[in-house]
Protein backbone atom coordinates (compact mmCIF):
# COMPACT_ATOMS: atom_id res chain seq x y z
CA UNK A 1 0.00 0.00 0.00
CA UNK A 2 3.05 2.66 0.76
CA UNK A 3 4.37 1.76 -2.74
CA UNK A 4 1.29 2.80 -4.44
CA UNK A 5 0.91 6.13 -2.17
CA UNK A 6 4.07 7.00 -3.17
CA UNK A 7 3.34 6.23 -6.77
CA UNK A 8 0.24 7.87 -6.68
CA UNK A 9 1.87 10.99 -5.34
CA UNK A 10 4.07 11.35 -7.50
CA UNK A 11 1.81 10.78 -10.43
CA UNK A 12 -0.34 13.05 -9.21
CA UNK A 13 2.59 15.59 -9.31
CA UNK A 14 3.61 15.60 -12.67
CA UNK A 15 -0.36 15.88 -13.90
CA UNK A 16 -0.57 18.97 -11.84
CA UNK A 17 2.33 20.50 -13.41
CA UNK A 18 2.08 19.23 -16.60
CA UNK A 19 -1.52 21.04 -16.21
CA UNK A 20 0.05 24.30 -14.76
CA UNK A 21 2.93 24.10 -17.66
CA UNK A 22 -0.05 24.28 -20.58
CA UNK A 23 -2.35 26.39 -18.37
CA UNK A 24 0.63 29.11 -18.25
CA UNK A 25 1.61 28.25 -21.74
CA UNK A 26 -2.08 28.46 -23.21
CA UNK A 27 -2.33 31.63 -21.69
CA UNK A 28 1.16 33.39 -22.73
CA UNK A 29 -0.28 32.79 -26.45
CA UNK A 30 -3.39 34.10 -25.97
CA UNK A 31 -1.59 37.52 -24.25
CA UNK A 32 1.24 37.54 -26.87
CA UNK A 33 -0.52 39.25 -29.32
CA UNK A 34 -1.09 42.45 -27.14
CA UNK A 35 0.64 45.54 -25.82
CA UNK A 36 1.74 44.45 -22.68
CA UNK A 37 0.76 47.99 -21.45
CA UNK A 38 -2.82 47.61 -23.27
CA UNK A 39 -6.18 48.46 -21.57
CA UNK A 40 -9.61 47.19 -22.77
CA UNK A 41 -12.92 48.90 -21.64
CA UNK A 42 -16.55 47.93 -22.74
CA UNK A 43 -19.94 48.89 -21.04
CA UNK A 44 -22.57 46.25 -20.38
CA UNK A 45 -25.57 46.98 -18.56
CA UNK A 46 -25.66 48.45 -15.19
CA UNK A 47 -26.19 46.11 -11.90
CA UNK A 48 -27.29 48.25 -9.31
CA UNK A 49 -29.75 51.21 -9.18
CA UNK A 50 -28.35 54.49 -8.86
CA UNK A 51 -29.41 58.06 -7.35
CA UNK A 52 -32.59 57.32 -8.84
CA UNK A 53 -31.29 55.44 -12.42
CA UNK A 54 -32.89 52.06 -13.11
CA UNK A 55 -30.72 48.97 -12.43
CA UNK A 56 -30.17 47.40 -16.03
CA UNK A 57 -29.50 50.46 -17.65
CA UNK A 58 -26.41 50.96 -20.83
CA UNK A 59 -24.18 54.02 -21.62
CA UNK A 60 -22.35 54.04 -24.49
CA UNK A 61 -18.96 55.25 -25.91
CA UNK A 62 -18.78 57.82 -28.26
CA UNK A 63 -16.22 59.14 -30.62
CA UNK A 64 -16.06 62.24 -28.29
CA UNK A 65 -14.88 60.55 -25.52
CA UNK A 66 -11.65 59.94 -27.56
CA UNK A 67 -10.37 63.43 -27.13
CA UNK A 68 -11.39 63.23 -23.39
CA UNK A 69 -9.14 60.56 -22.65
CA UNK A 70 -6.39 62.22 -24.40
CA UNK A 71 -7.02 65.25 -22.38
CA UNK A 72 -7.61 63.83 -19.00
CA UNK A 73 -4.66 61.28 -19.24
CA UNK A 74 -2.05 62.71 -21.81
CA UNK A 75 0.22 59.73 -20.71
CA UNK A 76 -1.53 57.87 -23.27
CA UNK A 77 -0.23 57.26 -26.58
CA UNK A 78 -2.91 55.05 -28.98
CA UNK A 79 -6.15 54.77 -28.33
CA UNK A 80 -7.87 52.24 -30.54
CA UNK A 81 -11.45 52.36 -30.60
CA UNK A 82 -13.57 49.19 -31.40
CA UNK A 83 -16.98 48.69 -32.60
CA UNK A 84 -17.47 44.97 -32.31
CA UNK A 85 -20.77 43.00 -32.20
CA UNK A 86 -21.45 40.88 -29.36
CA UNK A 87 -20.67 37.33 -29.59
CA UNK A 88 -20.21 35.01 -32.80
CA UNK A 89 -21.76 35.56 -35.68
CA UNK A 90 -22.99 33.14 -38.61
CA UNK A 91 -21.28 33.29 -42.02
CA UNK A 92 -22.23 31.55 -44.90
CA UNK A 93 -20.58 31.67 -48.31
CA UNK A 94 -21.73 28.43 -50.86
CA UNK A 95 -21.57 25.64 -48.73
CA UNK A 96 -19.35 26.81 -46.13
CA UNK A 97 -20.56 28.07 -42.75
CA UNK A 98 -17.97 29.99 -39.98
CA UNK A 99 -19.11 31.75 -36.78
CA UNK A 100 -16.65 34.40 -36.24
CA UNK A 101 -16.70 37.64 -34.80
CA UNK A 102 -17.32 40.83 -36.50
CA UNK A 103 -15.53 43.77 -35.25
CA UNK A 104 -14.01 47.38 -37.44
CA UNK A 105 -10.22 48.77 -36.34
CA UNK A 106 -8.96 51.69 -36.81
CA UNK A 107 -5.32 51.59 -38.67
CA UNK A 108 -3.48 52.36 -35.54
CA UNK A 109 -5.39 49.24 -33.96
CA UNK A 110 -2.50 47.02 -35.57
CA UNK A 111 0.03 48.88 -32.57
CA UNK A 112 -2.12 47.43 -29.81
CA UNK A 113 -3.23 44.07 -30.95
CA UNK A 114 -1.10 42.17 -33.68
CA UNK A 115 -3.20 40.53 -36.04
CA UNK A 116 -2.71 37.09 -37.64
CA UNK A 117 -3.34 37.06 -41.58
CA UNK A 118 -5.45 34.44 -42.80
CA UNK A 119 -3.93 32.24 -44.70
CA UNK A 120 -6.82 30.03 -46.00
CA UNK A 121 -10.42 29.50 -45.83
CA UNK A 122 -11.75 26.90 -43.91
Amino acid sequence: MTAFGVFWGIFMLIIMLGAGNGLYNGAMNDFSRLASNSVFIWTQPTNIPYKGFPRGRRFYFNNDDIEILRAKIPEIEHIAPRNQLGGHRGVAMDQAFEAIKASSNPPNTQIVIRFRKMTAGP
